[in-house]
């Protein structure tokens, strides 16, 4: 993987979507960045039923999972292009998407992307 300190393409996180596979270096920079571990749906001993309370604010929350991630994403590329309809998760066509580094404004875009990505079933 080429070195972009300031971001990554989703091509490079996504390395391929059934079943989806995240770039473990992307999101070990991302936990670096954030303060947060990533919570593998693959690996049962670390989950933390604390994250699953809606209620919890986003200040406390100390790990995110992949569909929090990809969520990010949209929220990114919505930003910049207004929407996805061109976008395949896939294409090496992208944009640089930031690498968050504000817990809580991570939060806030994770729950944009979860918003749209809701609104579009």
């Amino acid at each position: 993987m080429s070195d972009h300190s300031s971001g990554f393409k989703i091509h490079q996180l996504v390395l391929s979507r059934s079943p989806l596979h995240l770039n473990r270096e992307i999101v070990i920079e991302i936990e670096k960045r954030l303060g947060l571990s990533f919570l593998n749906e693959d690996q049962p001993h670390r989950v933390c039923f604390a994250n699953q309370n809606a209620e919890l604010q986003d200040a406390y929350k100390q790990v995110f999972s992949a569909i929090d991630l990809l969520d990010y994403v949209y929220a990114m590329v919505i930003s910049e292009q207004g929407n996805l309809d061109k976008i395949s998760l896939l294409s090496e066509n992208q944009s640089l998407i930031a690498y968050p580094t504000d817990p809580l404004q991570f939060w806030q875009l994770v729950r944009d992307g979860q918003n749209y990505r809701r609104s579009m079933r």
